[in-house]
């Protein structure tokens, strides 16, 4: 329960933070803030916080000790970090591979507008799918818990700030992390631009296995052709209910 507590604090804590950024210095035009939280709060707390907060429970099910809590927290961190990044970018990548898959991603890349908020619009299947995939090496690997409590507070605020809609510059970071201008553009319209920069964390991942498109300023649309599924709620998403207004 610890995990979803902290969760949800850093999430509001980091989300006042950008959400001055984004007043700031924005990229593009802002979604008003209310219509936002409306729309996206649901996907916050039923496909972020309920499925990582399950993922967690069954981790700690099966939890076992393993070679990493001899090594210091940073080195566990780093590790971690890498197995989470390889399976999260292969299952990245199969989604905008397999079309199966891609139903479940295309929520993601549904908003027209990009915002902090708009980085946890995804499928319940999707964060399952992501929350999976490194469980069995990291439950063999056995890191300790706080190690993974801050991976979990660093995806957290991660998620928010690689999706800013912000013009705000960091120099020799971007060269190293996803930072908002690099993951812009795999919200682009363009089906070629979506098939770009799939790492989540480390631009590395992209270098190595070819994804890489660097930064070109920032892309004249987002989201999907004519707008499809750019309002959707939890619900519609879901199939829980009819199609809603574009």
């Amino acid at each position: 329960m610890i995990f979803l507590v902290l969760s949800v604090v850093t999430f509001v804590v980091s989300g006042l933070l950008f959400a001055l950024l984004e007043r700031r210095w924005p990229a593009r035009g802002r979604r008003a803030i209310g219509g936002a939280l409306a729309l996206e709060l649901p996907y916050v707390l039923l496909s972020n916080a309920l499925p990582g907060w399950a993922v967690g429970r069954l981790g700690a099910a099966l939890h076992v000790a393993g070679p990493l809590p001899a090594l210091p927290m940073v080195v566990q961190w780093l590790v971690v970090l890498m197995v989470t990044e390889l399976t999260f970018y292969a299952v990245h990548r199969a989604m905008h591979t397999w079309p199966a898959l891609w139903r479940l991603h295309a929520p993601h890349h549904a908003p027209a507008e990009m915002d902090w908020l708009a980085g946890f619009r995804k499928h319940t299947g999707e964060a399952l799918l992501h929350g999976l995939a490194p469980l069995p090496v990291l439950v063999l690997l056995g890191p300790a818990v706080e190690v993974m409590l801050f991976h979990t507070l660093f995806g957290v605020v991660l998620t928010g700030f690689t999706h800013l809609n912000s013009s705000v510059r960091l120099g020799w970071l971007e060269a190293v992390l996803v930072t908002p201008r690099v993951h812009a553009w795999h919200h682009a319209v363009a089906v070629e631009d979506q098939r770009r920069n799939l790492a989540g964390k480390l631009t590395v991942l992209d270098r190595v296995f070819g994804s890489w498109s660097g930064v070109r300023g920032w892309p004249a649309a987002i989201g999907l052709a004519d707008g499809v599924g750019s309002r959707d709620d939890w619900r519609t998403t879901h199939g829980l209910r009819r199609g809603a207004s574009q």
